[in-house]
Order: C-alpha cells, then sequence, then structure tokens
C-alpha cells in the first residue's frame, strides 16, 4: 500500500553549479502526498581538500521543490520540462 509521505534525501556541494540537476520527480506524482526534500550541504574542510563536513541542513516540500524548478526551466521553446512517460528501469541494461 502506498502511503503518500516520505522523504527524500539529496547531497549537495555547495560548490556544484546546479542544485537542482537530480531532481526529476513531477508534480502530478507528487501532488496531495507529504514528501520532504532533506538536502544535506557539505563542504570539505579545507575547501579543495581535507575531510567532509556537514555545513547545514535543508528540509523542505517536495512539491514546492518541483513547481519551482519547472517554472524556472519550462522557457519554450528554448527549454521545456515534459513529463516523464516511462519512469521505469530498463530490464536489460547491460
Amino acid at each position: 500500500m502506498e502511503r503518500g509521505t516520505g522523504f527524500e534525501v539529496k547531497a549537495w556541494f555547495p560548490m556544484a553549479t546546479e542544485i537542482t540537476g537530480r531532481f526529476r520527480e513531477s508534480q502530478n506524482l507528487l501532488a496531495g502526498k507529504d514528501i520532504r526534500v532533506v538536502v544535506v550541504s557539505w563542504m570539505l574542510s579545507h575547501v579543495i581538500f581535507g575531510t567532509p563536513e556537514i555545513v547545514g541542513v535543508l528540509v523542505v516540500d517536495a512539491q514546492s521543490v518541483s513547481r519551482l524548478r519547472d517554472l524556472h526551466y519550462h522557457k519554450p521553446p528554448d527549454y521545456i520540462c515534459e513529463e516523464p512517460q516511462d519512469t521505469s528501469v530498463p530490464q536489460n541494461i547491460y
């Protein structure tokens, strides 16, 4: 039974260029569900080397993340966001 609640955890390195690059959930699939995105921000202890250190944690509603992502990137005709038709894992990928 699908409950419609949960968390999706993402690690984010602030020196990266795109924070939403791997968040692919659609607004339609998230509608009416209580899904949260947890973003764990980390840096290396000496900026370009050292041990990883957590610098912050953000918890936000997944529906709002998908809505803002689509508002930012849906700019026809140059760039269009579309609902995924088939998100299943291919059976013969190797």
